[in-house]
C-alpha cells in the first residue's frame, strides 16, 4: 500500500494534514497526531502500515469512550 492510499483513507476517516517537513506528513485528529512517510510510488512497509493501524484504531476506541 502507498502513503497515497493510506493518506486517501485517513482523510475519509476525519484525520487532516496539518505539516509536512520533507518526505513526512503529519496527520491529526483530536488532539493526536502522527506522521506517515511519503516516499512517492513506494509502497510503505508492513511494519509502518501496521503501526498506523494500531495508532488510529487505539485513538479512535479512546474518542469513543470519552
Amino acid at each position: 500500500m502507498t502513503a497515497a492510499e493510506v493518506i486517501r483513507q485517513l482523510e475519509a476517516n476525519g484525520w487532516t494534514e496539518v505539516s509536512q517537513r520533507g518526505s513526512h506528513r503529519k496527520f491529526a485528529k483530536s488532539g493526536f497526531t502522527f506522521p506517515v512517510p511519503d516516499h512517492g510510488s513506494a509502497s510503505l512497509a508492513a511494519g509502518t502500515l501496521a503501526s498506523i493501524r494500531r495508532f488510529v484504531e487505539r485513538t479512535d476506541s479512546l474518542n469513543q469512550n470519552q
